[in-house]
This record gives C-alpha cells, structure tokens and sequence, in this order.
C-alpha cells in the first residue's frame, strides 16, 4: 500500500522492499550510528538524523536517483521527506511504521 503524492511515498514493508528491488534505489537509514550498529537493513547507508551536518550529507546526494529511507518507528522520515523534496530530490520512499513495522513483518 502506497499513501501520499507520487515520487515522495510512505511504503508499507512489502511494498518498500518490492520497490526498492525494483529500482536499485540506495537505502539511507537515518538513525544514529549506535542504533544503526544495533540492526539495519543489509546494504543501508547510514546518515544521522541529529547530526550537525545532516543536511549537507543530503545535499552531496545525486538529486535524480531514488532513495529509501527509514528510521526506527518511521517518525523522523516524514521530516526527511519535506528536506529531501525541498532540497530537490525527485525519488524519495520512506518505510511507513520503520524498521519496527520491517521487523513484524520478517518474524
């Protein structure tokens, strides 16, 4: 299931996997560090969200490739989403319900 406007989605866990797969978009988890060392996706990229230079990271990124982000519940992603479409970028999913919603679905 897909909710909001085109190209800047929440993604349920099926549905992000599916797309991500699909389009070899790059994952970006954006927790901090020590609970992306805790458990991740495999092949995530890791930019913390409370870093001083979390948009700068951001704004290095290729503006036209998608991107898949998540963080632990799926509230700091919806943050995200309004920097990286305000910053430019035109594909952007986040993983509605985060990496909690992906761990119900995997067990």
């Amino acid at each position: 299931m897909i909710t909001s406007s085109l190209n800047f989605s929440s993604l349920d866990p099926k549905t992000f996997l599916a797309m991500h797969e699909d389009r070899k978009g790059t994952l970006i988890d954006i927790r901090t560090p020590g609970e992306y060392a805790e458990q991740h996706l495999h092949g995530s990229i890791n930019f913390d969200f409370y870093s001083v230079d979390f948009e700068k990271q951001l704004e290095n990124l290729d503006k036209n490739h998608s991107y898949f982000i998540y963080c632990r519940t799926g509230s700091r992603t919806k943050a995200v989403l309004d920097i990286m479409k305000t910053i430019g970028f035109k594909e952007v999913y986040d993983l509605k319900g985060g990496i909690i919603a992906w761990e119900v679905l995997n067990n």
